[in-house]
């Protein structure tokens, strides 16, 4: 569990794997987030293309220097939406993070198990 400090902003997270809240720190830098994005949605930071939504507004969150250009340098507003796309820019990598799936059935043993050791 991480702690929220005061600066944190809740926004919404939404790819083609996974929609959810997450509290945002303004002076995290863009590949900081990126990098926390990439357990939630399953796509690697260098594949992902950010665009913060809110209300008719639409900006790409993106700078040449993204591990030096702090979150704060955009208009980041409580409960806007940031969608996440993977784009294949010739800079992609693999995976070995993939997006939490929690299963639908729970997986029970049998009430008696055959003996094989007769």
């Amino acid at each position: 569990m991480s702690v929220q400090t005061a600066a944190d902003i809740p926004l919404l997270v939404s790819s083609e794997n996974a929609s959810t809240e997450r509290r945002i720190t303004p002076s995290w830098t863009i590949g900081q987030l990126k990098a926390k994005l990439e357990p939630v949605t399953g796509i690697p930071p260098l594949a992902q293309k950010l665009t913060l939504r809110h209300g008719n507004q639409s900006t790409v969150i993106e700078a040449s220097d993204e591990e030096n250009t702090q979150l704060a340098k955009f208009p980041l507003a409580p409960y806007a939406e940031i969608l996440v796309l993977s784009t294949p820019n010739g800079r992609t990598e693999k995976t070995t993070v993939y997006p939490y799936d929690q299963p639908s059935k729970l997986l029970t043993a049998p009430a008696v198990l055959p003996n094989v050791f007769k």
